[in-house]
Formats: structure tokens, sequence, C-alpha cells
């Protein structure tokens, strides 16, 4: 019994579009025109091509069918060793994956470190404007980014936020954070003094490593770095903060 295309293609539960490309890839012989103009398939073909689909299923190549086809039942099985290691390695990626979404998930932040998600957490707890945690993130994101995720880096960082977050200075540095996001163009003299003032006695005391606002020390030897973050924050900051970090450097070089 002779079968035409589609009968093939529904016997062996594929479709015609798919034996064409079989035979295009050289993987089942196309059969000679009868004088009907029609190509009839033989057993042998619905045999061969319930094999091609069956190796597909598997997720074996259309190369590796090619050879498998031609080869004894031993090459086979080696093939689907091989695939079955393959199949192991992407399991165990994809198991991985699944593990740092999960982990992404249950993060405050996704696109922070948990500690530093952590904290920044706690700013907004504290009463600290979502503005303010949103420049501050940037602000870290940047910094781990150009010291290229150091760990030292980032416990250095850790260590800051930590300690103005920290009882008894956390009010204090809370009040102080809101003082300096409510800085504009219009902030008088008198009050950018009062707050050069009250900044660099937090600073003695609880941030004596910290030169200025927003300066990193530890990173402040490498000028490629420094221009980043001096880019980052006055790129849309109010001539009251530029006061105010020019004030508190004033202060910090007589000593104060």
């Amino acid at each position: 019994m002779m079968l035409t295309v589609g009968e093939l293609a529904s016997l062996a539960g594929t479709t015609v579009k798919t034996v064409r490309h079989y035979h295009a890839r050289g993987l089942l012989a196309e059969p000679e025109r009868e004088a009907n103009g029609y190509r009839s398939y033989s057993a042998q073909d619905l045999v061969r091509l319930s094999r091609i689909r069956r190796l597909r299923d598997l997720g074996l190549s259309i190369a590796q069918i090619g050879d498998l086809l031609e080869g004894e039942t031993g090459g086979i099985h080696q093939a689907l060793d091989a695939l079955d290691e393959e199949l192991a390695e992407q399991s165990r990626l994809i198991a991985l994956r699944r593990r740092t979404i999960a982990d992404l998930r249950s993060s405050l932040d996704p696109e922070l470190p948990s500690d530093f998600a952590q904290v920044m957490s706690q700013y907004l707890a504290a009463g600290v404007s979502p503005a303010w945690v949103a420049q501050e993130k940037e602000f870290l994101l940047l910094v781990l980014a150009v010291s290229a995720g150091s760990p030292d880096v980032s416990e250095r960082l850790l260590g800051i936020h930590r300690r103005v977050l920290a009882e008894p200075h956390r009010a204090r540095g809370v009040d102080l954070i809101g003082r300096v996001s409510r800085l504009d163009d219009d902030t008088g003299a008198a009050e950018i003094d009062a707050l050069a003032t009250d900044y660099c006695a937090f600073m003695a005391e609880v941030l004596p490593d910290q030169m200025r606002p927003g300066e990193v020390p530890y990173i402040r030897d490498d000028e490629r770095m420094s221009a980043l973050m001096d880019e980052h924050r006055f790129a849309n900051a109010s001539s009251g903060y530029a006061r105010l970090v020019r004030a508190v450097a004033s202060r910090l070089a007589d000593g104060a």
C-alpha cells in the first residue's frame, strides 16, 4: 500500500510541512513523482519518519538524528547519554536561576543587594522621603558599579548607613537628611550656615570618615570615580545643596 504525503504525515503524527523539511535536510528520502504527478510513500518511509519524530521528541538535533539513523543502536544510546548530561546541566542552571528569582522576589528591592535594600527600607520606615531614598539608591548602584562590586567598598558603605540609622543617632541623622533634601535655590544663608554646623557636628560624632556630603572617602583617590560621584550628586542638585557642600568643606578645612 502506498501513501500520499498527507497520509504519511498523519500516520506519523506530524505535518506535511515537517515532512518536506526532513526531505530538505536529507533525513527522509523524497520519492520521485509518479505519472499522476504525486509522490507515493511506502511502509518503510513511515517507519523512518516515525523514528525521526521519536528522536526529535527526545530532544536530538536533526544532525544527530541523521548520523544515528545510519549507525548502530549503540550510537543512539551514546547520543541519549550525552543528551541526558546536557539536560542535567540545563536543569542545574534553571534551578540556580529559580533560586535567584526567589531571592529577588523576597528582597525588599530586587535591584539592590539584600543588605542595601534592607538599609533603604529602614530609612523609609524612619520617615525619610521616598525621593531621597530613590536618589540614594541610584548613588549606591553607581558606587557599586564603579568599584566593580568591591566587598570592601560595600562593607564601608553599609557601615556608614548603619551608623546613621543606629541609636541614639537615628533621629538626628533622619532630621539632617530631611533638611538637606529640602534645600533649594531660595534657601537662605542663615539656614545653610545652621545646617552646615549641625552636619559637621554629626559627622564628627558619628561619621568622622565622611569628609563632605556625598563623598566616599575610601575611593576619593581615584579621580575617575570621584568625578562620577560628583556628576551624580550635583546633576540635579539645587544651588542650596552646592552652598551647603562648600560651607561644610570650609568648616572641615578650619577644623570645625
